[in-house]
């Protein structure tokens, strides 16, 4: 996963300019001010992880990196949503491994995928559509979560 943060030059943003450029996460912390390169404080002043609700230090920025690394490109986007979720808020915090073992897949909803699991059960795809009138959405919310049209077990 790459994941792109804008590092600022505090002592230009403190002189009323706005110094910085979009870069690799990964190497943020080894950025420096192209103005004036003696300037050593700077700020990740905006960023694409999504999950985050906070401003981030370049060094954090590619600590974030390093965790996301072997994050797939299929997996991107239920990643960032189970980050969100999950309340992720610190590199520290990722656990790939519970995030592979918790997510089912993508649905268009929590019946479309009850009907699967029910069809997994072995019964037949033509079984009475009364079957999801009985569908139960808060015994099934205790067992999964949808969000975002991405299905993760909650156990």
């Amino acid at each position: 996963m790459d994941l792109q943060v804008w590092p600022g030059c505090l002592a230009c943003y403190n002189a009323g300019r706005l110094v910085g450029e979009w870069v690799d996460a990964s190497v943020a912390a080894d950025w420096r001010c192209p103005v004036n390169p003696s300037h050593e404080e700077f700020m990740c002043l905006d960023d694409e992880i999504t999950w985050l609700s906070h401003e981030i230090s370049a060094h954090e920025a590619t600590e974030w990196s390093e965790a996301v690394a072997s994050v797939e490109d299929h997996e991107e986007d239920a990643f960032k949503i189970f980050a969100k979720h999950e309340g992720w808020s610190k590199p520290s915090d990722v656990d790939l491994s519970d995030f592979r073992d918790r997510h089912c897949g993508e649905w268009d909803s929590p019946e479309a995928h009850a009907w699967e699991l029910i069809t997994d059960c072995g019964y037949p795809d033509d079984a009475p559509p009364f079957f999801m009138l009985r569908f139960d959405e808060v015994a099934w919310n205790c067992d999964y979560t949808y969000e975002g049209g991405y299905v993760f077990r909650n156990f």
